[in-house]
């Protein structure tokens, strides 16, 4: 971030990785990804698809070949935004 001051001075600092990074001042731990999933996903989807796709990704060293295509979280399309098909592409 760099911040240039009204008196013409400047503030520049980095931060080289973010906090949850391995690496960095905070790292992650499982609870803390899944605390992130549960935030980012409320109100999109259920508890009981919350909970098969957490099983799932527990157990992933585990899993067939079969329950692995099934580690996409599954979405009521009616809880997206711009869920209705269109033709105009991206460009």
């Amino acid at each position: 971030v760099i911040i240039k001051f009204k008196d013409g001075s400047i503030l520049a600092d980095e931060l080289e990785r973010a906090n949850a990074h391995p690496a960095g001042a905070k790292p992650f731990v499982r609870p803390n990804y899944i605390h992130k999933f549960d935030i980012l996903t409320q109100e999109i989807i259920t508890q009981e698809e919350r909970n098969r796709f957490i099983n799932l990704v527990e157990n992933l060293p585990n899993l067939t070949a079969e329950e692995v295509k099934q580690i996409n979280v599954q979405v009521d399309l009616q809880k997206l935004m711009n869920h209705q098909p269109d033709t105009k592409g991206i460009f």
